[in-house]
């Protein structure tokens, strides 16, 4: 019996791209019994609910709680995660790291390096979509989840500003979880709003300046 050998690039490329998976799951910090199909990304997962404290940092933003997190697993490249959550339940709706960087070359070669990174850690489970345009890098559809890598340049206000890789995982459009969260958002929003209305009328009506009025 002749036994053939395989040729050398075979098992060359298989290991390549075993490192690539391995190396972007150890810089992602992922566990193995989830990912993004599952809404999981940078240790977060996309529905869930934030407990919050009183050292909790953050802003608002559309009427949307954006929550920086502390002591971030992310890539030692990135320097911010943040997570855009509901404003009362603090029901996360996006997760994304952010680096920002002065010049364009070093902004692009970032983005490019997760580019190949994810696409190849994701090719079996996520169906890559059309990227390129708007400063869309990459763009896969992993089950009702979109995971994306964007660069954002300076804006015309700060034309001398940096350059920002955004990578980000949220719920894609014209899913149930996406129906569901912007559902939530929108019932939120509108209670904050009320109880924001109550607040200001009820100091409105202490405030001795108004003495007359009705």
């Amino acid at each position: 019996m002749m036994i053939r050998k395989r040729p050398r690039w075979g098992w060359q490329a298989a290991a390549l791209r075993w490192c690539i998976a391995m190396a972007c799951c150890g810089l992602l910090g992922m566990a193995a019994s989830a990912g993004v199909t599952d809404g999981d990304l940078f240790g977060h997962r996309l529905g869930a609910r934030l407990a919050t404290s009183p050292s909790t940092m953050g802003y608002w933003s559309q009427g949307r709680a954006v929550i920086i997190v502390d002591k971030p697993e992310i890539p030692p490249e990135f320097e911010k995660l943040e997570l855009l959550a509901t404003p009362k339940s603090y029901t996360i709706g996006t997760i994304y790291a952010t680096k920002s960087l002065p010049e364009r070359s070093a902004a692009f070669a970032l983005a490019g390096k997760y580019r190949d990174l994810l696409s190849t850690l994701y090719a079996e489970q996520c169906a890559r979509e059309r990227d390129g345009s708007g400063g869309l890098i990459l763009n896969m559809r992993c089950g009702q989840y979109q995971l994306s890598i964007q660069l954002f340049s300076p804006d015309r206000q700060n034309p001398s500003g940096p350059y920002t890789v955004q990578v980000g995982l949220t719920m894609a459009d014209e899913t149930r979880v996406g129906y569901d969260w912007q559902m939530l958002l929108d019932q939120e929003r509108d209670a904050a709003d009320k109880e924001g209305r109550q607040q200001r009328l009820e100091q409105a009506r202490k405030d001795r300046s108004l003495r007359g009025f009705p």
